[in-house]
């Protein structure tokens, strides 16, 4: 399931859909669909914001880009 998640979020943050904001919109969806499938997110603020940068940038592929996400998933009790 998260690398479901990793998928959506890579979509947007590559195909750029949106005038600005697709980090934003990219990040708010992958945690919504986490959070819908009784997942959590549990990275901090700062790699996360440094991390999506990254991606959006092309500086990284988009199997890193879901190995991280992956890493930073943990299940609801």
């Amino acid at each position: 399931m998260s690398t479901f998640a990793a998928g959506y979020a890579w979509a947007l943050l590559r195909n750029r859909p949106f005038a600005e904001g697709n980090e934003q919109v990219a990040l708010a969806a992958m945690v919504t669909y986490l959070a819908m499938n009784r997942m959590t997110w549990e990275c901090g603020e700062v790699e996360e914001t440094a991390m999506v940068l990254r991606a959006a940038a092309g500086h990284m592929s988009e199997r890193e880009w879901e190995a991280w996400v992956v890493g930073n998933v943990g299940k609801k009790g």
